[in-house]
């Protein structure tokens, strides 16, 4: 049985972030949003980068799906702590995501979102069935982008989903 788990990107792991660009490129995915978090995190030193993150009101985050050992799939979270909402994207299309996406909700409340947004392509079938199928409500699509809303996930849908998994 394969052992699954999300993780938060450290900006500073060169290793890990290699095997995010091969996967990337694998895919020929859009990754500006991952490649701006990490020039970013890159321009401070490590102690800095802490601090800052600690105290702004931005939550920016790569999460990566790794399973035995090899990143399957990744994602990037950008958000507002005050306003407790979040918007996730994915530079890879195509892929199924149902479990990676319930264990992102999971993640992303231990953030401390209530909110979240998923941005998407109208042409990635597989990401809009897997959100529809975790109740993710479809607010439209505007010049190519689809995007999903999930409010208030409870405790309980969380644990449902779980197990239809």
């Amino acid at each position: 049985m394969s052992t699954k788990k999300v993780l938060l990107l450290n900006p500073y792991d060169s290793e890990t972030i290699k095997e995010i660009a091969l996967l990337g490129k694998a895919y020929n995915s859009d990754d500006s949003g991952v490649i701006d978090f990490i020039n970013k995190a890159r321009q401070l030193d490590p102690e800095n980068y802490s601090d800052i993150k600690k105290n702004s009101n931005e939550i920016e985050e790569v999460m990566y799906l790794q399973e035995d050992n090899n990143i399957k799939d990744y994602c990037h979270i950008y958000g507002e702590k005050d306003r407790k909402i979040g918007t996730i994207t994915f530079p890879i299309t195509g892929l199924k995501r149902k479990s990676f996406l319930s264990m992102l909700i999971n993640c992303t409340q231990d953030l401390g979102l209530k909110s979240l947004f998923v941005k998407t392509t109208s042409e990635d079938k597989s990401l809009i069935k897997d959100l529809e199928s975790l109740n993710f409500e479809s607010l439209g699509e505007e010049n190519g982008t689809v995007i999903y809303l999930q409010e208030e996930l409870e405790k309980e849908d969380r644990e449902r989903g779980q197990r239809m998994i």
